[in-house]
């Protein structure tokens, strides 16, 4: 490391704190210990010479976004330079609650943006398997009646997962047409296919809590309206039974809507 004793003992000092009283992971404090030493070094290089105590004092802006754009040059993704400011704001919190020394700059440092990548989509043989074979994973015939229709709902008419649980029982009362309400209350008219109009007919039928035209059209396993978490367990373990892709999720079945 190309820092004095000193700032080695700062160091040494952190990551035991992470370990003994924090309870960090070992994988997190090796992460965290990597990505302290890239820093160090190059600042090391950046000044000319060993970091010091006051070299940690006087660091700015300019010097921070130095350290950014370099890891950017060295092929550093998006994710780990934003792991690796977390770790170095960690080390300055540490610093200054110790009453070592006090330097704030570092705080102000935003991390980068990640790019933001549209989900791969599926096949149509793969899409279609999975809404065939979803309701084998359930617990029971009515939740995996429950599940195949959501699906077939996300897929067959490009919903949002959140677009999809919002709906009520009186929605779908037209069965030809249903009214999404989108991000920034924007509404839409997607037509209901008459093979997404079965299944939620099927899900209905064997569902055992009433379910009054007011309220949500789809429920969790205690009866109350199911939320997104629980159908993503389901997408995964779905995933892994069909060997579909990692990037196969409730989104994902709406960009295959749109693609295919």
């Amino acid at each position: 490391m190309a820092a004095s004793d000193e700032v080695r003992s700062y160091v040494k000092a952190w990551l035991a704190k992470l370990k003994h009283e924090r309870r960090f992971s070992p994988h997190t404090i090796t992460a965290y210990q990597t990505d302290l030493h890239h820093f160090l070094s190059f600042a090391s290089n950046h000044i000319g010479g060993q970091v010091e105590h006051q070299d940690l004092v006087i660091f700015n802006v300019r010097d921070f976004r130095a350290w950014l754009t370099h890891r950017h040059n060295e092929g550093f993704d998006f994710s780990s330079t934003a792991r690796s400011l977390s770790a170095l704001k960690h080390f300055f919190k540490f610093l200054d609650k110790e009453d070592i020394l006090t330097n704030t700059t570092v705080f102000t440092i935003r991390s980068p943006k990640q790019k933001q990548v549209l989900p791969r989509s599926l096949t149509q043989e793969d899409a279609l398997n999975a809404t065939k074979h979803i309701k084998e994973i359930a617990q029971n015939d009515w939740l995996g009646k429950r599940d195949a229709a959501l699906l077939c709902l996300i897929y067959g008419c490009g919903l949002r997962i959140a677009e999809a649980l919002s709906i009520r029982k009186k929605d779908i009362s037209n069965s030809q047409v249903l009214q999404v309400t989108g991000k920034r209350n924007k509404t839409r008219q997607v037509p209901l296919l008459p093979i997404v109009v079965s299944a939620i007919k099927d899900y209905l039928a064997v569902c055992p809590y009433p379910i009054t035209e007011d309220d949500f059209l789809f429920l969790g396993a205690r009866g109350k309206p199911l939320q997104a978490a629980t159908f993503n367990k389901q997408l995964r373990m779905l995933r892994q039974m069909l060997h579909l892709p990692e990037t196969t999720s409730a989104h994902a079945f709406r960009h295959s809507f749109a693609t295919h």
